[in-house]
């Protein structure tokens, strides 16, 4: 548990709206004097008042009805502070980009939990916390229309720009319109939790390249021609093709060349249904799976005999993060178990979860490999997550997927900057499930500037 400092907001209306309260406590610790000015900072909105000592000694600010209001806070709240060159910043201010698709009750459809969530646990640090539409930006007045979770139930209203904007729009790395956000905000001195994903051939290329992870990669290629594809299957017999740009599993193919007649053997997802068919040649083979590519860029990559687990092809999920000291860490991690006969583990296409130390335990029964195999698997995830920041810049989290071999090895899977948390859910980790909601929320204080020397730990 972490202690940070904060101040008491309390209302008085004997101050009218130019004032503000400070107790004598308080303006003594940040060397304020009675009838000075101080500006009050909460996300982009800046107002200046002249200070009135109060009798006290704990820490509580005194503002006027309205001006509690103007500054988006609640009376007999306690909010976080940090004080420098005469002006009070209170939060951090942290918004929550993502579409608003639902009614009252489901908002952000089923992300909804996981915003209330991430909203209640900021609250608890003294952030003032909302979630907005990347389409309810007003840039003239330098408002969102936004919500946040009050008293049991959402409440809409207006807020300032934000110190902090924490990611989680579906559209989020690949819309012009964020792009444009994105670019309009950073020049405004906002900070983003997470850049934009470059895609996958630049994420395989940057783990590739670095040395040390390098026995980690597939052997993953650029489908320039489909007969990449030809090289690939004599190689190695199965080969993944992979959307460059894509999620949660979707138009993933696996293409297997049958030794014994040439034919070529290829299995996609579509609608939760797998699709199996053969081709007799390269042209067929890219005939048949024109349908599921598309115009899409593709990189073709070598199969891996990944390990199963009841018959379900399986892999591992680990979330990587930072939080208010602004170093990675390894939050959780978990496995994915896709369903009978699928060709992927993502749990979006009807997978199941399972701890790690089931996995290894029914494949591997020396205790000495098991704990190496998991020092690999934390190695691989936090030094992908450090590698990969250098490439698409400053990141606060990362969803690292990995896969483990018959053999006990490790292969680097993918990278995604929206990683869900589900997974911990399904497997009753609720306390790594937890840390990994509260460790954006504190990383916003990091962003912001409110940590450093701010705080204090209370294990």
């Amino acid at each position: 548990m972490h202690i940070f400092p904060k101040v008491r907001i309390t209302a008085d209306n004997r101050l009218g709206t130019k004032r503000i309260g400070i107790t004598e406590s308080l303006g003594k610790r940040l060397s304020l004097q009675d009838n000075g000015q101080l500006v009050v900072g909460v996300g982009k909105r800046r107002i200046p008042y002249v200070i009135s000592l109060q009798p006290g000694n704990n820490d509580t600010v005194f503002l006027h009805t309205s001006s509690i209001r103007q500054l988006c806070l609640i009376p007999n709240q306690d909010y976080g502070y940090v004080y420098q060159a005469g002006e009070l910043r209170l939060g951090p201010m942290v918004g929550i980009m993502i579409e608003v698709l639902g009614g009252p009750g489901r908002l952000f459809a089923g992300q909804t939990t996981f915003i209330k969530s991430l909203i209640s646990r900021g609250q608890e640090l003294g952030e003032i916390c909302y979630a907005f539409s990347p389409y309810a930006i007003d840039w003239q007045r330098q408002l969102v229309t936004g919500f946040t979770y009050r008293n049991g139930k959402w409440v809409k209203q207006s807020f300032p720009f934000p110190d902090v904007v924490y990611p989680r729009e579906r559209t989020y790395a690949y819309s012009r319109i964020i792009v444009q956000i994105r670019q309009r905000f950073s020049a405004m001195g906002i900070k983003f939790l997470n850049p934009q994903l470059a895609g996958k051939w630049v994420t395989y290329q940057t783990i590739h390249n670095h040395p040390q992870l390098r026995a980690f990669v597939p052997d993953t290629r650029l489908l320039t021609s489909f007969h990449v594809v030809e090289a690939m299957v004599k190689k190695y017999r199965t080969v993944y093709l992979k959307p460059v740009i894509g999620s949660k599993g979707q138009n993933i193919i696996r293409i297997t060349r049958n030794s014994s007649n040439n034919l070529y053997q290829f299995q996609y997802q579509r609608s939760q249904k797998a699709v199996r068919g053969t081709a007799t040649s390269l042209g067929q083979l890219r005939a048949s799976l024109r349908p599921v590519m598309g115009k899409r860029e593709y990189l073709v990559q070598q199969g891996i005999k990944l390990l199963t687990f009841q018959g379900h092809i399986t892999d591992v999920r680990a979330i990587v993060q930072k939080d208010h000291t602004g170093q990675w860490m390894v939050t959780a991690i978990g496995c994915r178990m896709g369903p009978a006969g699928s060709i992927t583990s993502n749990l979006a296409s009807g997978g199941r979860g399972a701890k790690l130390s089931t996995i290894l335990e029914k494949h591997f029964p020396s205790q000495q490999q098991r704990d190496q195999i998991e020092r690999d698997i934390r190695f691989v995830a936090l030094e992908s997550a450090r590698v990969l920041e250098n490439t698409i810049g400053t990141a606060g989290e990362m969803g690292v997927d990995l896969g483990i071999d018959v053999n006990g090895k490790i292969w680097f899977i993918e990278a995604n900057l929206r990683p869900a948390r589900r997974l911990f859910r399904l497997i009753d980790e609720t306390e790594s499930r937890q840390q990994s909601i509260v460790n954006p929320m504190l990383y916003s204080r990091y962003l912001a500037g409110f940590s450093g020397k701010e705080y204090d730990e209370c294990k």
